[in-house]
């Protein structure tokens, strides 16, 4: 099989199960404190969105596996999560994977999975170095979202420890954990999860907003540039022209993320989904 042959691809199902402990470690991860008390105790318990991302991460490692890739060498480019509902504070489903498009960059190839559930559909745009070349559709043009006239600013100093605490909610890749895989893939020391910034950088705009977890409905963010734990994130974000709410972060003025996510008033109807982006690599 060559990675073309991928699109389309069933990748299978996979049960999936949390309860509130996995919540709250999700909603440690991404820098919530002590005083979050709704996202880290179980009494009054709101699951942040972005934890559907970490959830669905199972099917970017099966399309390695199926494509014959190397996965320590991937990148994610970019996230797109729609919320069907909030999520609850615990809960047992099934999903199910695809791959629904594969892009020719010419020295690399770009694979969309696609994972479907109950609850939300999660859609994990990666990078795929060394794979490209056989002559296919090189997909959309990149698209980036700009904050120009931000309604909130924030700075957040992400943890030294974050990208070995994140690891626990699901995702291993090595790039994140050992110094060796890190220099191979050209970083002097371990990355941060491009989740874990997405999920960072949307709790502080929440927060910041404040725009209670449930009432986020759709997300897409672009992982623009690497994140190392430890990192001060400096968070914008502004209303947009069709009612969205627009997010951008830098690190020491190197955007690392860019975004948008649409909210719904309480048991409201979906909003219409958002566009994918596939910008830069990070």
């Amino acid at each position: 099989m060559t990675i073309a042959d991928l699109q389309g691809r069933l990748l299978g199902a996979r049960a999936l199960r949390y309860d509130a402990a996995d919540a709250a470690l999700y909603a440690l991860a991404v820098g919530a404190g002590a005083e979050d008390l709704d996202l880290v105790y179980e009494r009054d318990l709101r699951v942040l969105p972005t934890y559907a991302a970490a959830l669905g991460i199972w099917a970017t490692g099966e399309a390695a596996r199926v494509g014959g890739y190397d996965e320590s060498k991937v990148l994610h480019l970019s996230q797109v999560v729609r919320l069907h509902t909030a999520l609850p504070a615990a809960a047992a489903f099934d999903s199910r994977a695809r791959v629904v498009e594969v892009f020719d960059k010419g020295s690399a190839a770009i694979v969309h999975v696609l994972v479907e559930t109950e609850f939300f559909d999660a859609r994990y745009v990666m990078f795929v170095p060394g794979e490209g070349g056989w002559g296919g559709d090189r997909g959309p043009a990149a698209r980036r979202i700009a904050v120009t006239d931000p309604a909130s600013a924030v700075e957040v100093k992400t943890a030294a420890n974050a990208a070995a605490l994140y690891r626990l909610t699901g995702d291993p890749h090595p790039v994140h954990i050992d110094p060796v895989v890190a220099r191979e893939n050209g970083y002097h020391e371990p990355i941060l999860h491009g989740l874990c910034t997405f999920g960072t950088v949307i709790r502080v705009v929440m927060r910041a907003l404040q725009i209670p977890p449930v009432s986020v409905c759709d997300i897409e963010a672009s992982f623009l540039a690497p994140v190392f734990p430890g990192d001060v994130l400096e968070v914008r974000a502004q209303p947009g022209e069709d009612g969205s709410t627009l997010f951008e972060s830098r690190v020491g003025g190197t955007p690392v993320l860019s975004g948008a996510f649409t909210t719904r008033p309480h048991n409201g109807p979906p909003a219409a989904p958002l566009r994918v982006s596939t910008a830069g690599v990070r």
